[in-house]
């Protein structure tokens, strides 16, 4: 008859204490980082007891000690698309840097799956959430989770929420002139058509403003999805006007992408008959042919931001905090500059960073 062997005790606090010569309370402060100051000599001790025994904290005991799940919630519109996934990746390692876990959801552009994600994620007693929303209005999931503590992400400004987010003005404004200094005068615009873009959204003063301090005329705008498809189908119909221009500002990479094989089956060659510049500089802007001139969103220090923002608390309460970022002009072949680099010298692979003052 064969018996099975006895499963093995998890190790205890107290298992650590007897081994290291110390009482529980002392174990806690360690494990902890306090609240009272244990001596040098005396926490290394108990670590080393830790390791030892493969002593691990029971989470949910903690989390009823401090009042803390030490977990965020992320709600994005669309996880499918290549920017989100790079902005739900680097809040991850943000949030893992801090000690917190990361739950993620997807809108799908819906503001009733918005709303119910949230509400899902405040059950659940997450300790606050980041949101890149598709709800014009922040007053809006205000008023449906009032103590949920909220920071918007990827939005450089929402009434009444800390926001930390792009100068998509800056940004467009910089992509235009890039454009206009190579010569263009008949500079187009493929904007998104979806709630994240207001009646004269900041992408579309930027490129205003940039034809107007140029003395330029504004270029033929159509609308599309932030998405392959979307920008295909608004490239078709551009080229397919009698006024059809020089040179095109895309507000997003993916739409760019989209827009490319809508000039390939036109016969138009980029950057040769039609120059375009991009917004987002998502990794895959540098594999397109010809790999994307963009507009980069420092993704990675505003997910640093924004999570050091929910933490803190800052955001919270009292007037409302709003973190701008500048956008990084990286420089490729779909604008007309001379290919400077290769791939595996395009230092622009690494989402660069930067705070606006």
């Amino acid at each position: 008859m064969s018996s099975e062997p006895p499963i093995k005790a998890k190790p205890t606090r107290r298992d650590v204490a007897e081994l290291a010569g110390v009482s529980t309370a002392v174990v806690s402060y360690v494990v902890n980082n306090g609240p009272k100051r244990v001596a040098p000599e005396t926490a290394d001790k108990v670590r080393r007891a830790i390791d030892t025994l493969g002593y691990r904290p029971n989470a949910v005991a903690r989390s009823l000690k401090i009042g803390s799940i030490q977990t965020l919630g992320l709600v994005v519109p669309d996880l499918s698309n290549p920017y989100f996934a790079a902005v739900t990746r680097a809040v991850e390692r943000a949030a893992l840097a801090k000690g917190f876990a990361l739950l993620t959801t997807s809108s799908d552009l819906d503001v009733d799956i918005e709303t119910a994600h949230l509400r899902v994620l405040e059950a659940r007693g997450v300790d606050g959430v980041l949101v890149s929303s598709c709800v014009q209005g922040a007053s809006l999931l205000q008023q449906a989770l009032p103590g949920l503590p909220m920071v918007f992400l990827d939005r450089s400004s929402a009434p009444g929420i800390a926001t930390v987010g792009v100068d998509s003005f800056q940004g467009a404004y910089q992509a235009v002139t890039h454009l206009i200094e190579h010569g263009h005068r008949r500079v187009g615009l493929i904007v998104g058509e979806d709630e994240f873009v207001t009646g004269d959204g900041d992408r579309i003063s930027g490129w205003k403003s940039a034809l107007s301090a140029a003395g330029l005329p504004e270029g033929p705008v159509e609308f599309g999805d932030f998405s392959l498809t979307g920008g295909y189908l608004a490239g078709r119909r551009m080229l397919a006007r009698a006024d059809s221009p020089e040179a095109v500002f895309i507000t997003s990479d993916q739409q760019a992408m989209g827009f490319l094989r809508a000039a390939g089956e036109a016969d138009k060659h980029v950057p040769r008959d039609i120059a375009l510049v991009a917004f987002d500089g998502i990794p895959e802007s540098a594999f397109s042919f010809p790999s994307l001139t963009t507009m980069a969103q420092p993704v990675n220090a505003m997910a640093e931001a924004a999570v050091e923002l929910l933490i803190s608390g800052a955001g919270q309460g009292g007037e409302r905090t709003k973190l701008s970022f500048n956008a990084e002009l990286t420089i490729r072949e779909s604008c007309g500059c001379p290919r400077r680099m290769s791939l595996s010298d395009d230092e622009s692979l690494s989402t660069p960073s930067g705070l606006s003052s």
